[in-house]
């Protein structure tokens, strides 16, 4: 183990263990912390790890028979879902001999429910509508109430010459009416890497494979390089208007937002449909965006998962499964260093207490990309977010 990787790993973990939040949910709350506990007893093989995780899980259960339990409504982002998320995912890990789908049998037809009428109101957000429930079921490879939802997303996809893509109304029908995101935090991309894995489970395999060639086609055609507007910091845009046919880009490296996530999507539709030229595509994207390294061209301020260092870390790391390119590993190398870094800004200590409970923008999400960058390869809770 690199020394300073080690160190603040095991700062940081200090301060997870003191950790305890009034939220029950998965990205950022007790949840947060049990699936930490139990990532820990998975990679280091102690005891003390699983007990912990079980303890917290127990918890939160008797608090759920006592309706005392605190989600935020029932998707996948802070919701129900999260918790069932996190249960399926933990169970085989701590040898729970949980029976998710007779115990979950209620709540799950509640979230199937739940899904179809956010997919009808075109709330199919990633985190915070449908496709996170989609997410859900796909972990259960429950294809009975999956098929159904592919059905439904797929009939609500938008047709247009250059591929198709998703309305997803994330703050208002008015403001997001006929504008297509294209983000992997809450539009296109996330879409299609959640459909990606809906693929071996459900019945409706050729539209989920139709559905997904036909959105990677949506965003290349809107790549600035297909637009020979190369000069515009990014490769892909954000945001496509077609209300006021303009074209908006948020050119960062993060997980959410900017050019990594659109690139995990097209080495990935790269190598299951054999398309060589997406791939030559994505090499030259990538080498590119391995250039920026100051937080003026990176827009990286922070040590944080979800628009942070860690978080582009583990990006890269997970580029070069894809495609051995050097700069990547080298990236993914200078992205962890940059997040040992920031652990060391005295002005990040009040923040960090602050966030302690959280893994997309709090200290678990550091540290389990600290010990991924360090000492595993095994990197299955990227899947928290949408990412296999």
């Amino acid at each position: 183990m690199q020394k300073n990787l080690t160190e603040k790993f095991e700062k940081v973990h200090e301060i997870i263990e003191s950790s305890t939040s009034k939220y029950d949910c998965l990205l950022h709350g007790n949840s947060a912390i049990a699936y930490y506990y139990a990532t820990l007893y998975k990679t280091l093989k102690e005891e003390k790890y699983k007990d912990k995780a079980i303890e917290i899980l127990s918890d939160i259960f008797d608090r759920m028979n006592n309706s005392e339990a605190v989600f935020v409504g029932n998707a996948y982002g802070s919701g129900l879902a999260s918790f069932t998320y996190l249960v399926n995912a933990v169970n085989p890990i701590l040898d729970l001999d949980f029976d998710v789908e007779e115990e979950f049998e209620e709540i799950d037809l509640h979230l199937f429910e739940y899904a179809m009428e956010e997919i009808q109101k075109n709330k199919i957000d990633c985190l915070h509508g449908a496709l996170g429930i989609i997410h859900y079921f796909n972990s259960r490879g429950n294809s009975g109430f999956l098929d159904d939802l592919i059905l439904a997303i797929s009939e609500k996809a938008k047709i247009s010459e250059d591929g198709i893509w998703f309305e997803n109304f994330v703050e208002s029908e008015e403001k997001d009416s006929q504008v297509a995101n294209l983000s992997l935090s809450h539009g296109l991309t996330g879409i299609l890497l959640i459909l990606f894995e809906s693929i071996s489970i459900t019945k409706h395999k050729e539209i989920v494979e139709n559905t997904i060639k036909k959105g990677v086609e949506f965003l290349l055609s809107n790549s600035t390089y297909t637009l020979q507007n190369e000069n515009l910091g990014g490769a892909f845009y954000s945001v496509v208007n077609f209300n006021e046919d303009k074209k908006e880009i948020y050119p960062r490296l993060a997980w959410c937002y900017g050019d990594l996530g659109p690139l995990v999507l097209v080495y990935k539709a790269a190598e299951y449909f054999n398309k060589e030229e997406w791939k030559i595509f994505a090499d030259k994207v990538g080498i590119k965006t391995t250039d920026k390294l100051t937080e003026e061209t990176s827009m990286v301020s922070d040590p944080y998962f979800c628009h942070g260092s860690s978080g582009v870390s583990m990006m890269y790391k997970k580029l070069y499964t894809y495609s051995p390119i050097p700069e990547y590993k080298t990236a993914q190398k200078f992205w962890a260093k940059k997040t040992v870094e920031y652990l060391d800004y005295p002005g990040f200590t009040n923040e960090f207490i602050e966030k302690k409970h959280s893994i997309i923008d709090g200290l678990i999400g550091i540290n389990l990309a600290l010990l991924s960058n360090d000492m595993t390869t095994d990197d299955e809770w990227l899947e928290l977010f949408f990412i296999k």
